[in-house]
């Protein structure tokens, strides 16, 4: 009888060893990667975007987005792209939770209408900041008739709404400050920050398009149009490699003492000098955000061959002029060589410059190697840029 008994203990106790056994090989263990957070995840590559970077692991993605300012290390905001109708992963409490492709939403600026459109995703804008930073004749038609509503940006954005909205994403600058995304998140909606326009590099601009296009669950599109742009504009790089002259140039306008550089941004200054040619003021820390001092650019003026970007409707030197007098002592103004980003226009007599031609770098690209060295590119005609007679 107690060797049976004996055995029986042996027998529960063996039973018991593997049940434990069993359960601790189903947990994770302490050291181990799982497939909940970001630890198996991977680096998506990205090539030219400074801004914003990805990871993906179980078919979910990871997005950090970066605000303007050089040396940024810290997210402007963190976001989990999880497939609809998947459980959501396990991931830092700052992390805004989006479910993808998302379905409604709103823009508050044309580069951001544009990505939609080339990602043929435009059906989900619900709503845009107006007329005044979206220019595109569509989105215009839109307001005039009533089926996309106007949100207002910046402070003056319409908190009731966009509620009504619905937005699964609300995208708006990382310029306009910390204090709307949140105010958005505190009537529980979801800021989609875009810091599109402060790359450093044009290709870093379109780079963008991915970012866009994984919200609304476009990314091998994303990509194949990126890879596209990247390569038209490499080409057309490549035929300034050679140059040894490269003309000096002046970008923007005087604006009450002061000039203002907003239409030289970091990815234009670049992309002149793959244009060949000199930024006069490329080393120059704006005094107050983008305003130098009025004296530094009227000197800049007298030496510059080209002044570009003028920032205002004028088609005419006359109009230029009647600016400011004193722009008739510069070189550019003399020689006849000031242009215009207003070669082509919607209808609303804006540029296509800001909302479109960001998209399209090779071709603003080709339009200044034009400018600076027409020997390069003969019979090219001007899209985004013209000269004022």
């Amino acid at each position: 009888m107690n060797h049976i008994k004996s055995s029986l203990c042996r027998a529960i106790s063996l039973i018991i060893a593997l049940l434990l056994l069993s359960i601790q090989a189903c947990k994770p263990s302490e050291n181990a990667e799982t497939v909940s957070g970001t630890e198996t995840a991977e680096a998506v590559p990205l090539r030219y975007a400074k801004l914003f970077t990805m990871k993906r692991g179980n078919g979910c993605t990871w997005i950090d987005v970066f605000a303007g300012e050089k040396n940024s290390q810290v997210p402007e905001a963190r976001y989990l792209l999880v497939p609809r109708g998947k459980a959501v992963p396990e991931h830092d409490a700052d992390m805004l939770v989006v479910e993808t492709p998302i379905r409604r939403l709103t823009c508050d600026n044309g580069l951001e209408v544009s990505f939609l459109e080339l990602l043929d995703a435009y059906e989900a804008l619900a709503g845009v900041s107006g007329k005044v930073l979206i220019s595109h004749d569509r989105v215009h038609r839109a307001i005039d008739d009533g089926t996309l509503a106007v949100t207002g940006y910046g402070r003056s954005t319409n908190m009731e709404r966009l509620l009504a909205l619905k937005p699964d994403v609300t995208f708006i600058m990382t310029s306009f400050g910390a204090d709307l995304p949140s105010r958005l998140r505190s009537y529980g909606m979801t800021p989609g920050l875009f810091s599109a326009y402060h790359e450093e590099h044009p290709l870093g601009v379109v780079e963008w398009i991915r970012f866009m296009g994984a919200f609304v669950g476009k990314e091998r599109l994303a990509e194949s149009i990126f890879r596209e742009k990247e390569e038209a504009y490499l080409q057309m790089q490549q035929k300034v490699r050679q140059l040894r002259e490269r003309p000096a140039v002046i970008a923007g306008y005087m604006r009450k003492g002061a000039w203002s550089t907003m239409t030289a941004p970091r990815s234009f200054v670049t992309m002149l000098d793959h244009a060949g040619a000199d930024y006069l003021f490329r080393e120059l820390e704006p005094e107050r955000g983008y305003l130098l001092s009025g004296e530094v650019a009227m000197q800049a003026g007298q030496q510059a061959a080209f002044w570009l970007n003028t920032h205002s409707r004028a088609s005419t030197l006359r109009e230029v002029l009647a600016e400011d007098a004193r722009f008739a002592g510069f070189r550019s103004v003399r020689e006849g060589r000031v242009y215009n980003n207003n070669g082509s226009c919607f209808k609303n007599g804006k540029t296509r410059y800001w909302d479109i031609g960001m998209t399209e770098p090779d071709r603003i690209l080709a339009d200044l190697i034009t400018l600076f060295h027409p020997e390069l590119m003969p019979g090219h005609k001007l899209r985004y840029y013209r000269r004022l007679e």
